[in-house]
């Protein structure tokens, strides 16, 4: 099923910036979209439905016509739904192809600077293995408007029950959250603009013979120069398992959740962290054991992604490992550095 949150380049080709739009002069939606209106049918419907369901007055500051530019993009109608069309243009080498779509960009770009910037893990997904495309450290571009959503429960339910797929999870600095002026409040979406540059932070995790868990950091502009995760940092990221309970408090140091507090022994850690070559043997000995009740919450601690095993298991398709690898991308270990 084509949507949003899978309209995911799969060639990671090297292509030209595409910034001319920049330079287009402000226009109502309507303007904005003449150059494209043959490619769509009904698009007189389209806009004025947008324009009349679209989140204004904005608290943000966007206009009418800016807040329809977004809502427009998540509006869905079949193969020529405009966020669908517009990435296909962004993605083609030809770049005299997507020069119809300047003044639209123009407006939904504008619209988007004035959204503030969200700063947290999100997920993407599509319906295909891609995962072995990817490595450890390897920096790409992906040229389209990048939908993610806060709830990995969002995006499986796009991939649905595929054998095969892969998972993207994203830690991003410029992310603009969208879901009050969308036409899917519920969907928790997250936009990373056109021409958003990625590192693969650690090499694919694999939880089953075709699907993978590929973790993501946008590339900040003005942090370009990051230094590379060292091993142990590979194990924290902050991803959100589910979209219940309120979001963790992060450390200082490493922005990981410090909510817990692992009371074990440094060897059991060790032991812990190396759950990817686990026995069954083991496997079994960490949950019946419960060896998990080693990570105790803090006071004041608000979040809860460990308190649901058995749920997260479902929602991901993850066996025990898995889910324990990620319950690991999750936690502060700077006390035990």
């Amino acid at each position: 099923m084509m949507n949003r949150f899978s309209d995911i380049d799969l060639t990671l080709k090297r292509l030209p910036a595409v910034y001319g739009y920049r330079s287009q002069r402000l226009v109502s939606i309507e303007k904005a979209l003449e150059s494209i209106e043959s490619q769509i049918d009904e698009l007189r419907f389209y806009i004025k439905t947008a324009k009349k369901h679209c989140h204004f007055p904005s608290e943000d500051g966007l206009t009418r016509d800016e807040s329809a530019a977004v809502y427009m993009y998540t509006m869905e109608w079949g193969e020529t739904s405009l966020y669908h069309l517009l990435n296909k243009a962004l993605r083609d080498a030809n770049r005299q192809n997507i020069k119809a779509w300047f003044p639209y960009l123009k407006l939904f770009d504008t619209a988007l600077d004035k959204l503030p910037n969200v700063k947290e893990s999100v997920w993407r997904g599509v319906s295909l293995d891609i995962g072995k495309n990817y490595a450890k450290n390897q920096v790409f571009t992906w040229w389209t408007v990048n939908s993610c959503s806060s709830s990995v429960k969002i995006i499986k339910n796009y991939i649905g029950n595929n054998k095969s797929s892969t998972l993207f999870l994203i830690e991003i600095v410029n992310g603009k959250k969208i879901s009050g002026y969308t036409a899917y409040e519920d969907e928790d979406e997250i936009i990373l603009k056109i021409g958003t540059q990625f590192r693969v932070k650690s090499d694919p995790l694999e939880h089953s013979s075709e699907s993978h868990i590929v973790h993501l950091i946008e590339i900040d502009d003005n942090d370009e120069e990051e230094p590379l995760a060292s091993p142990i940092s590979n194990l924290t990221v902050t991803p959100k398992l589910s979209n219940q309970g309120a979001s963790s408090r992060p450390c200082a140091k490493c922005y990981m959740c410090c909510d817990w507090h692992f009371t074990g022994d440094h060897c059991t850690w060790t032991w812990i962290t190396n759950c990817k070559n686990w026995t069954n043997n083991e496997r079994n000995r960490f949950f019946n054991d419960a060896i998990y009740n080693n990570f105790t919450k803090r006071d004041g601690a608000t979040c809860d992604v460990l308190l649901d095993v058995d749920n997260y298991l479902i929602l991901l398709g993850l066996d025990y490992v898995g889910y324990l690898h990620l319950l690991l991308l999750h936690l502060c270990v700077c006390e035990l550095q």
